[in-house]
């Protein structure tokens, strides 16, 4: 069984939500830093500006990441399907288990 060709759009769908939840864990980690940061600090010129971008963090970077992503899997996508044709896709090979085979149909 080979993977001819990729849903586009599918594809992009995929690479954003999972780019959200890769931004939600690096706009987690930047918030507790800049708390940490800002709490620990010695200096008076931390400022309300840092805090406010390091707590926006956790809104900006899943929305930056999902677009990013989204744009970069529609692209890999359209990459594949044109290497697909000249190279005739990736060979897979699926093991199908009796249970599966069985409960479909209805035996």
């Amino acid at each position: 069984m080979k993977l001819k060709r990729v849903g586009v759009f599918s594809w992009g769908l995929v690479s954003c939500i999972w780019y959200v939840g890769l931004g939600l864990i690096i706009g987690t980690f930047i918030t507790v830093l800049t708390l940490m940061g800002t709490v620990f600090s010695s200096s008076n010129e931390t400022g309300l500006m840092s805090l406010f971008l390091g707590v926006g963090a956790i809104f900006y970077a899943p929305l930056f990441l999902s677009f990013f992503g989204f744009i970069g899997g529609i692209l890999t996508a359209f990459i594949y399907n044109l290497y697909a044709k000249w190279t005739g896709g990736i060979e897979m090979e699926f093991d199908i288990e009796e249970n599966f085979t069985s409960s479909t149909t209805g035996k």
